[in-house]
C-alpha cells in the first residue's frame, strides 16, 4: 500500500512539474511573441474604477473588431482590421491579491499564493492607468509593464470643447471626455506597436501581433484608419448611415495625414460612393490610379494581384460614372468599363500560369465588370425617353457601335417635321442598345457560370457572399433593361401589331413580367438593395398598368430610401408617387398635409442633387397643388415667389428636346398664367369719381390677357402633338398625351371664362 501511495504521489507531483513546465514554456513563448495583455487596475481622480477598465476592453473592441459583413453593396471590400481576440483579457484572480496580507499560524498565505502563481505562470503584459479631472481638462497616465517591470508610460490630455455651465450635464461631459481619452490611449499603444522607428524591444515584440501595418506618421493617423475602418465594418454589417458619415469624416482626415496611402483613398473613395457622392469618389480614384501607375513605372515589378488591385480601382471608378444621372457620363463609363474587361480577359490569357485564387479573383472581376456594361448601356433607354437620339450619340464621345455620322441620318433626326426614316433611325438605335445589353449580360452569367462549374468560388475569401451579389447585379441589370424596354413598348398594342413586331420583340406586359420576375430574384439574392427596390416601386406603378398599386410602390421607395436616404432618386421617386395619389384622391384641403409630405421628400432630393430637373419640377407641382387650396394672401403670395423660383430651376436642368421646353413644366407655367389671367385687369385704376375702372377697359383688358394665354396653351397643344408624332417611347408618349389633353380642356374653360368667373376656371391635373 506505501508503495501504491508513493507512486501515485509521484505521478501526481511528475504531472504537476509537467503542467507547470508547459506554462513556463507558454510564459516563454508569450515573452518572446507576446499575444495576451491583460487589464490591471484604473483609477478616476484616486479611486479605483472597474467600469472604465472594462471599457478600455469594450473600445478596443468597438474600433478593431469589425462586424460580420451582410448581403450589401460591398464591391470587393477586403479591408484589413486589426483582430486579436486574446488581447486585453480580464486581470486573473492573484491581482485581487497583490494588495492583502493573511496569516495563519505565522504563514503568510498571500506570499504563498504570489510564489506558487509566478512558479505556475510568469509575469503577464499588464496596462494600466490612472485619469485625473480637471475643469477644463482630463489627463491619463498610462502604463505598461510586465510583472514589476515597467516598459513605458504615456501621458495624454484631452481639453473640454465649451467650459461647464449651470445647465450642462457635467456627468455626461465627463464621461464622453473620459472615454475620448480611453480612445486615444488605444491608438497610442497600437501605434507604437507599429512604430518603426521605435527601438523599445518590448513594444517591438508586440509588432507581430498587427499584421503589415501601415508606415503611419503618429497616432492621430491610426485613430483615424482603424475607427473609419472599424465604421464602414458596422456600416456594412447594419445599414447605419451614422457609421457611413464617421467612416467618411475619418478619411477625409486620414488623407490629409497620408496623401498617398492607396488603401485609405480605397476606402474613401468606395465610403463617398456609398454616399451618392460619385463626382467626389472619381476624383478619389483618380489620384489613386495614378498613384499605383506612377508605383509601377517606378520600378516596382507589379505582381498578378497588383494588376488586379488597379484594375478594380478602375472598375471602381467606371462605375461610379455610370451613376452619374447622365448620358455623358455613361459614355465616359462605357468607354473605360470595355477597356477593363479587355485588359481583364488579356491578363488572363496571358499568364497561362496564374494560380487559382488570381484565376477565380480576375474571373469574378470580369464578370463584375460584364454585368455593369450591360446595366449601363440599358441606361440609354432611360435617357433617350427625354433626350433627343442625335443629341446623344450625333457626337465622338458615344460607343462606337452606337455612333451616328451619317449626315442623311442626322438631318432626318433633326428638329422639323415628322418623319418616319427619323422614327426608323430611332428604332433601329435603340435595338443596337438592346442588342448590346444582351451580349454582356449573356457575357456576364456564362463567367459566372465557369466560376461555379470549376469549383473556383470556394478558394475565395466569402466566396458564398461575392456569388451571390454578382448574381444580384446579373439579375438587376435584366430587371432595370426589362422595365426600360417595357416603357418603349405599346401598352395597348394597334391591330395591325404582332408579338415580333413591337420593337424589342416582345410585349409591354411580357416585359413588365419579366422585369418583376427578375427583380424579386434580385431582392432575394441581395436583400434590401436600394436600386432593387426602386425599380420594384417604378414596376408597381407603372403609369399605363391598369393593374398598378400606388400603395405598393409607395412602400417599396420607402424602405429604398431607408437603405440609401442618401440616394436622390428615392426621394424624387417618392415625390413623384405622393403627388400621383394626391391627383388621384382630387386636391384640396383635405391633402395638404400630404401635399407637405410629397414637397419634402422632393427638396430632399434637391439638396441631395441639385441639379436634377425632375426633382425641381416636383417642388413646383407641389407649389402649384398648394396654391389650389391656399386661401391666405400673405401665404399665397409666399408660394408664388417659391414656385417662380422652382420653375427658373427646373428649365435649367430639364432637358429640352427638339428645341422645346418640357410638356411638364410648359403645363406648370400655364397653370399659373391661368390664375393671374383676371389680376391685370383688376388691378386698373378706377376712373376718376368712380369706385371701379371702365368696363370697356377692364374687358379689353382681359380679353388681352386671355389672348396672350390661349395662345400659350396653343402652343403647348402642338408642341404635345408635335413630339407625340416624333417620340417612340411609349411611356413618354402617354405622359405627353396626358398633357394635351389637359391643356386641350383647359383652352376650352379660358375661352368661355370672363372678367367676373375667370377664379372659377377649373385646371384638371389627370
Amino acid at each position: 500500500m506505501a508503495e501504491l501511495v508513493a507512486l501515485l504521489i509521484g505521478a501526481l507531483l511528475f504531472g504537476l512539474g509537467l503542467w507547470i513546465l508547459l506554462l513556463r514554456v507558454s510564459g516563454f513563448y508569450d515573452f518572446i511573441y507576446p499575444h495576451n495583455m491583460s487589464i490591471g487596475q484604473m483609477t478616476v481622480d484616486g479611486a479605483e474604477s472597474k467600469v472604465h477598465a472594462e471599457l478600455l476592453r469594450a473600445r478596443f473592441n468597438h474600433h478593431f473588431r469589425r462586424p460580420v459583413s451582410l448581403l450589401t453593396e460591398t464591391g470587393f471590400l477586403e479591408a484589413a482590421t486589426l483582430d486579436t481576440p486574446e488581447l486585453f483579457q480580464p486581470k486573473g484572480v492573484e491581482g485581487t491579491l497583490q494588495n492583502m496580507t493573511v496569516e495563519v499560524s505565522g504563514v503568510n498565505v498571500t506570499k504563498i499564493v504570489q510564489f506558487v502563481n509566478q512558479l505556475a505562470a510568469p509575469d503577464q503584459w499588464v496596462v494600466e492607468g490612472d485619469f485625473q479631472t480637471q475643469p477644463d481638462r482630463a489627463l491619463l497616465a498610462l502604463r505598461l509593464r510586465r510583472g514589476e517591470r515597467l516598459i513605458r508610460t504615456w501621458y495624454l490630455e484631452r481639453f473640454k470643447s465649451l467650459p461647464y455651465d449651470d445647465k450642462s450635464d457635467k456627468s455626461a461631459d465627463k464621461s464622453m471626455l473620459l472615454q475620448a481619452l480611453i480612445d486615444d490611449a488605444i491608438f497610442q499603444l497600437v501605434y507604437d506597436f507599429v512604430n518603426p522607428a521605435d527601438q523599445n524591444p518590448d513594444l517591438r515584440k508586440w509588432r507581430s501581433v498587427i499584421k503589415n501595418p501601415p508606415d503611419f506618421p503618429g497616432p492621430a493617423a491610426v485613430a483615424a484608419y482603424y475607427e473609419a475602418q472599424g465604421a464602414l465594418g458596422r456600416y456594412y454589417a447594419r445599414g447605419d448611415w451614422r457609421d457611413l458619415d464617421v467612416a467618411v469624416d475619418r478619411l477625409r482626415d486620414l488623407r490629409g495625414q497620408m496623401p498617398k496611402f492607396e488603401d485609405g483613398l480605397r476606402l474613401l473613395g468606395m465610403a463617398l460612393a456609398e454616399q451618392r457622392a460619385e463626382n467626389e469618389a472619381i476624383h478619389v480614384y483618380e489620384q489613386l490610379e495614378l498613384l499605383m501607375q506612377s508605383r509601377e513605372k517606378g520600378g516596382d515589378k507589379s505582381k498578378l494581384e497588383d494588376k488586379r488591385t488597379l484594375l478594380y480601382v478602375q472598375l471602381l471608378k467606371a462605375t461610379a460614372k455610370a451613376k452619374i444621372p447622365a448620358w455623358r457620363s455613361a459614355h465616359d463609363a462605357i468607354r473605360e468599363l470595355s477597356q477593363i474587361a479587355e485588359k481583364v480577359d488579356r491578363e488572363r490569357k496571358q499568364s497561362a500560369a496564374m494560380p487559382g485564387m488570381e484565376q477565380a479573383a480576375y474571373g469574378e472581376l470580369l464578370a463584375q465588370t460584364e454585368a455593369q456594361l450591360a446595366y449601363t448601356y440599358a441606361q440609354y433607354l432611360d435617357y433617350l425617353r427625354h433626350s433627343p437620339v442625335a443629341e446623344v450619340f450625333g457626337n465622338d464621345y458615344a460607343p462606337p457601335e452606337l455612333r451616328i455620322t451619317d449626315p442623311k441620318a442626322l438631318a432626318a433626326l433633326a428638329p422639323g417635321p415628322q418623319s418616319e426614316e427619323a422614327k426608323r433611325i430611332v428604332r433601329e438605335t435603340v435595338t443596337k442598345i438592346e442588342s448590346q445589353y444582351e451580349h454582356w449580360l449573356g457575357k456576364g452569367w456564362n463567367e459566372e457560370s465557369a466560376l461555379d462549374k470549376n469549383r473556383q468560388w470556394a478558394v475565395l475569401a466569402d466566396g458564398e457572399r461575392r456569388r451571390a451579389e454578382l448574381i444580384s447585379r446579373l439579375r438587376l441589370a435584366s430587371g432595370y433593361a426589362n422595365y426600360r424596354m417595357a416603357e418603349w413598348e405599346r401598352h395597348v398594342p394597334r391591330k395591325a401589331d404582332t408579338k415580333t413586331e413591337s420593337l424589342f420583340g416582345e410585349t409591354f406586359r411580357t416585359r413588365l413580367d419579366k422585369a418583376t420576375k427578375e427583380l424579386r430574384a434580385a431582392d432575394a439574392a441581395h436583400p434590401n438593395h436600394y436600386l432593387v427596390l426602386q425599380l420594384l416601386g417604378l414596376v408597381s406603378s407603372e403609369p399605363r398598368d391598369e393593374t398598378a398599386d400606388l400603395s405598393i410602390a409607395e412602400q417599396y421607395f420607402d424602405r429604398a430610401i431607408r437603405a440609401k436616404p442618401t440616394d436622390y432618386f428615392g426621394h424624387e421617386l417618392l415625390a413623384g408617387i405622393v403627388l400621383r395619389r394626391v391627383v388621384n384622391k382630387g386636391v384640396d384641403l383635405g391633402s395638404r398635409d400630404e401635399m407637405l409630405h410629397g414637397l419634402a421628400a422632393a427638396q430632399k432630393a434637391v439638396d441631395r442633387l441639385e441639379t436634377s430637373g425632375r426633382a425641381h419640377l416636383l417642388r413646383a407641382e407641389y407649389q402649384t397643388l398648394l396654391l389650389e387650396v391656399e386661401k391666405d394672401v400673405t401665404k399665397r403670395l409666399e408660394l408664388r415667389v417659391g414656385l417662380e423660383q422652382y420653375l427658373d430651376q427646373a428649365a435649367r436642368f430639364l432637358p429640352e428636346a427638339l428645341g422645346m421646353d418640357d410638356p411638364d413644366l410648359s403645363w406648370l407655367r400655364v397653370v399659373d398664367a391661368t390664375r393671374r389671367l383676371g389680376e391685370g385687369a383688376e388691378a386698373l385704376p378706377a376712373a376718376q369719381g368712380k369706385p371701379d375702372a371702365p368696363a370697356p377697359e377692364k374687358q379689353r383688358r382681359f380679353d388681352q390677357s386671355k389672348a396672350e394665354l390661349s395662345k400659350r396653351v396653343e402652343k403647348l397643344i402642338n408642341d404635345c402633338e408635335e413630339l407625340e408624332k416624333r417620340w417612340v417611347a411609349q411611356q413618354r408618349v402617354f405622359q405627353i398625351e396626358q398633357v394635351r389633353k389637359r391643356a386641350t380642356r383647359l383652352l376650352a374653360a379660358i375661352a368661355a371664362s370672363t372678367p367676373d368667373n375667370w377664379h372659377e376656371i377649373k385646371i384638371s391635373f389627370q
